[in-house]
Parts: structure tokens; sequence; C-alpha cells
């Protein structure tokens, strides 16, 4: 038993352990590692031999120990990841059943409610992860991510100011807090946690878009372009951004750059498939 842990735990060291939501293309999910999916046979092999020990009763002092918890939760984690909630669940929630204080198995369950579509059970897991780890940042964070995607911004925001006092170098979670600034109508509050992103991570396309967003919404369109302009250097191939610049561009009486961008992103549509979207975007180069 020692050795088959020993083992799971070689694996889990190289992963965090409590999980967080995160905003990617309005999809929410968490993200298996590439090495963990490269070890996806051999560690599906331990955790059912893993998952057959703790259930049948023998070493439960074994069980209980920190480390074998861990091993537990991280082999929740790993069914999370290949989306097999169901096994994820079963692993969470022994864990939580061995030790109650196991506020990382709470933390993540609720994770799990989340995506299985159960806002208010995941609630209550994190007040209870909170309640019994105060200064877990992922907790407070998903807290308000939930929040967030229920409508309820004001609870939302303080809930990532809390995070972010916690853990200040998170771009996952200034991106969320600048969003729900966004989703406020508080363009000019959500400019600051875009930036911050920005700054921590140059390559984060969403929050060069959101942030141009923002300076459209308070009518600094020149602001709005340049964020635009620095996205497309990330990635050219997005004819939503350049759809977008048509628009301004006409907006400030620059016709011929704003339909020189409809006509590129009709380009792009038409490559990639989409007849209609493509016909659109031309019909708008000629208005």
């Amino acid at each position: 038993m020692k050795k088959l842990v020993d083992q799971i735990l070689d694996l889990a060291e190289q992963h965090k352990m409590p999980l967080i939501l995160y905003y990617s293309f309005k999809t929410i999910h968490w993200k298996a590692t590439r090495q963990l999916k490269k070890q996806k046979s051999k560690f599906e092999q331990f955790s059912k031999q893993f998952f057959e020990f703790i259930t049948s009763g023998q070493g439960l002092d074994r069980i209980r120990e920190t480390n074998t918890l861990n091993a537990i939760i991280f082999t929740g984690n790993f069914f999370l990841g290949i989306k097999n909630t169901r096994m994820a669940q079963d692993f969470y929630e022994k864990a939580i059943f061995l030790d109650r204080t196991k506020f990382i198995a709470w933390n993540n369950l609720g994770v799990l409610l989340y995506l299985n579509r159960d806002p208010i059970r995941a609630f209550k897991c994190f007040e209870k992860t909170i309640e019994l780890n105060s200064s877990m940042a992922a907790a407070w964070f998903n807290y308000g991510y939930v929040l967030l995607d229920m409508g309820r911004e004001e609870e939302a925001i303080e809930r990532f100011q809390k995070a972010l006092e916690l853990e200040p170098s998170n771009t996952q979670m200034w991106f969320l807090f600048g969003l729900a600034f966004s989703k406020r109508k508080d363009f000019q509050a959500a400019i600051k946690p875009f930036q911050m992103v920005i700054e921590q991570q140059p390559d984060f396309e969403d929050a060069y878009e959101q942030l141009s967003i923002a300076y459209q919404k308070i009518g600094e369109n020149g602001k709005s372009l340049k964020s635009l302009e620095k996205l497309l250097e990330l990635n050219s191939k997005r004819p939503e951004t350049l759809a977008q610049m048509g628009a301004i561009y006409f907006k400030l009486g620059l016709r011929s750059k704003g339909t020189s961008s409809y006509m590129k992103a009709a380009d792009i549509y038409e490559e990639k498939g989409f007849v209609k979207e493509a016909q659109d975007h031309r019909n708008l180069a000629k208005k």
C-alpha cells in the first residue's frame, strides 16, 4: 500500500491540490495537465487499486495519514480532469468522510458540484472551506465565480477582492475581477484589473478583448483600437477582432480602414468555412 500511495503522490507533487474555476471563452472547466494525460492509463490502474483499498475497511490508520488523504484528493482531481465526475465525487467524499476538516476536499467537491450544475451545494462546500481555512484564496475565488455566474456581481466582487488580497499574482482572479465590473457596467473600474492581467501575462488574449470593450464603453476608442491591435499581434486569425476594429474605424469616420478590417474578417470566416458570416462582413464593408 505504501508504494502505491507514494507513486500517486509522486504525480500529485507536480500539480496544485486545490482546484479553481476559471474563465476561457465562456467555458468553465478544470484543465488537466499534459503530464497527467500522458500518464492516464498508468494512473487509472493505480486509482482502481487505491479505491478498492480505501473502501475495503482495512488499514484505516494508514488511510487517515495526511499523505494518504492527499493522494485520495489528487485521485479525485485526476478523475475530474478526465470528466469522470462520478469517480471524482467518490474520492472527494471519501476524503471528507475520513477527515471532515480536510478543507481542500471540500473546495474541490464544490468545484465538481458547480460543474455538475448544482450551485447551491457548491456554495455550501465553499462556505465550509472558508470556515475551515479563511486564508485559502482558491475558495474565495470559486465562491465569487459562482456568484458572478448567477448575476450577483456585488457579492462576487467582494469575494474576488478577498482572494486577490491573499493571492495578488493570480491572473485568472484578476480577469474575473474585471469581468465582474464589466457585468455591472462599471467599465472604468474594469480597466485596472484587465491591465493587471496583461502585465502579469502578456499573451492573455481575452484580457485584451475585454480591455478593448471597456475602453470603447467609456468613449476611449483610440485606446480600444490599441488593445485590439495588440490582440491581433498575438492571434492574427481572429475575425471577430477585425470586425470590432472595423466598427470602431467606421465610428471614427475612417471608412477605408473600416472597410479593410471588415474584408479581412470576411476572408478569414470564408477560410474557416463560415459562408454566411463571410457574406455578412462583406456587406458591412460596403455600408
